[in-house]
């Protein structure tokens, strides 16, 4: 089965999860900026890897239009701040997909971390008053508290351990 994965990363995060997939699978890992060239229709698997930011899958219209068209088996990971037991980051992943498209597509969301400094001016602004926002509301559960004090500042919390279920469903084909 001939695999390809393919990635759009901003801060590295979804890059190195999908370097390690690739890895793993033994197939060629491409940025989604090269992909043109690519002649997509002869892979029987097609990975995309994006980042989860402000509530949107960074590149998912792309995605629609360019890789679902192929009746290929499609996997996406997602990957985010978020810890993966926050339902609402799956949620949303899943409702961007639109009717029909989710049962089309297996999905994964990967916690990743933040990179500051590699952020643009903007994203640092927008995180700024996400911060603000979560610090104003009253009643924090613990797991929010936790976030919260990790968001102040960079942190990385990849793990290749992380990649085991989409690996198992791949390797499951």
């Amino acid at each position: 089965m001939k695999q390809i994965v393919i990635y759009k990363s901003r801060t590295g995060f979804t890059k190195k999860y999908a370097k390690w997939l690739a890895q793993s699978l033994n197939c060629e890992c491409i940025p989604q900026e090269d992909v043109g060239g690519e002649r997509l229709s002869d892979y029987d698997v097609i990975i995309f890897g994006s980042s989860f930011r402000a509530g949107n899958v960074e590149e998912l219209k792309w995605y629609k239009e360019t890789i679902l068209p192929f009746e290929k088996t499609n996997v996406l990971f997602v990957t985010g701040a978020m810890p993966p037991s926050s339902a609402d980051a799956v949620k949303s992943i899943e409702q961007q997909l639109g009717k029909g498209e989710d049962r089309e597509v297996k999905v994964f969301y990967l916690q990743s971390g933040l990179n500051y400094e590699a952020m643009n001016l903007g994203d640092k602004l927008m995180m700024k008053v996400f911060c603000k926002m979560m610090k104003s509301r009253k009643a924090h559960s613990e797991e929010e508290k936790a976030l919260f004090e990790q968001m102040q500042k960079s942190f990385d919390v990849c793990e290749k351990a992380n990649l085991e279920p989409m690996l198992n469903y791949i390797q499951g084909l």
